[in-house]
């Protein structure tokens, strides 16, 4: 199995919006259920 270190497909983003899709974000990632152990 090949790794991809999570940095390599994301971008940070620290803007906050209460509904994402009105914003104009059309994905995005809750890290609330990433261990922080598990990221290379």
């Amino acid at each position: 199995m090949t790794l991809t270190r999570f940095a390599n497909f994301v971008s940070l983003c620290t803007d906050r919006t209460a509904d994402p899709l009105a914003a104009g974000i059309e994905r995005f990632v809750g890290l609330e259920h990433i261990k922080p152990e598990n990221l290379p």
